[in-house]
């Protein structure tokens, strides 16, 4: 089945399948002090990608072999009040026909992130991302959308506090910051203001209650949108959990809607799998409006040796706005060989 577009809208796109080979090389990490480890690998990964040009116009897809290879730097400082964890990665990318699309700097990401508790009830979590790429697509991870071929920038920043209430209820409080620029269009904001209330009900059993102010900028017009949501998860065998939440979610502009998200995950003996159901708001790249968005999606992944993992995913996803709509099939499949990582014990 051929995915549809209806309307007006700079995205439209179709399915995407894509085959991964990745290979981990040269790993390394060493232990400098006591709690501070420093890790490195350069990865190697073989793409074929069957969607080169993504256009609701394209009457022949375009397709090409791609490979990349980079570097992966990790610090982590582990202290009994003070945890850090910062990363780098950098990939450069060669086509195998089609030359020109080559480059030293494909894509990369950079992140920092901070956690203190100062005593056993109160935690402080912030942290900032940044990423950047040469196809705006591969930020579409809520929507799955396929944008054109065009270089984009992603940079985010969040802060919470969590206080425990007692053995079996949190409050927490959380903000989060992103803004997306895609090549030729405005930058796009989102802000995201909760208050998360979680009570455990014995081994098997957790609730939660959540109360979220969201808003959406581009080019001087805001859109805001308040979401009251409940949660319940349940462990519903010894190794898989079954998670729901909903509620309503109310705009500035009348409209309203559902907010739903229905997981299940379960853990195999060498592996997991999960399936995952959504209806929420996005924003995407190479869109200047948020996006009314639902889908389901399947994940599998498994060990079959110490350094060889598989792994695999479809979805379907569907995003909306005004006067437009894209239905979305994507499917990945990925095998992955990773070194066993050399350790050297603190001095």
């Amino acid at each position: 089945m051929m995915p549809r577009a209806v309307g007006r809208g700079p995205f439209v796109l179709g399915g995407r399948a894509l085959v991964a080979l990745v290979v981990a090389l040269l790993p390394a990490t060493a232990m400098a002090q006591s709690g501070l480890r420093v890790t490195a690998a350069l990865e190697f990964a073989q793409t074929y990608d069957d969607n080169l040009f993504p256009s609701p116009t394209a009457l022949v897809r375009q397709s090409d072999f791609i490979y990349r290879i980079g570097p992966r730097l990790g610090l982590v400082y582990a202290g009994r009040t003070l945890n850090v964890r910062a990363r780098y990665g950098r990939d450069a990318e060669a086509f195998g026909w089609r030359h020109e699309l080559d480059s030293t700097r494909a894509r990369q990401d950079a992140g920092l992130d901070v956690g203190w508790s100062p005593f056993r009830a109160l935690k402080l979590d912030a942290g900032a991302l940044y990423e950047d790429t040469t196809m705006a697509r591969d930020l579409n991870v809520v929507t799955a959308l396929e944008t054109a071929r065009l270089p984009a920038q992603r940079s985010s920043a969040r802060a919470s506090a969590s206080l425990r209430l007692g053995g079996l209820t949190q409050l927490r409080a959380e903000e989060a910051f992103e803004r997306q620029r895609t090549s030729g269009f405005a930058a796009v904001d989102t802000r995201i203001a909760s208050i998360v209330l979680e009570r455990t009900f014995g081994p098997l059993d957790n609730a939660t209650m959540n109360f979220s102010r969201r808003e959406f900028s581009a080019e001087g017009s805001v859109t805001r949108s308040h979401v009251l949501a409940l949660g319940w998860s349940r462990r519903v065998m010894p190794r898989a959990r079954f998670e729901i939440q909903a509620g309503p979610r109310l705009s500035n502009d009348g409209t309203v809607g559902a907010e739903v998200s229905v997981g299940v995950r379960g853990a195999l003996r060498h592996g997991e799998v999960a399936f995952a159901y959504i209806q929420t708001e996005a924003t995407a790249a190479g869109h200047l409006g948020r996006l009314a968005v639902q889908g389901v999606s399947a994940s599998l992944r498994h060990q079959l040796s110490r350094g060889l993992r598989i792994g695999g995913g479809a979805g379907i996803f569907e995003s909306r706005e005004q006067r437009s709509e894209a239905l979305v099939y994507h499917a990945t499949a990925e095998l992955e060989r990773c070194g066993i990582s050399p350790t050297t014990p603190s001095r």
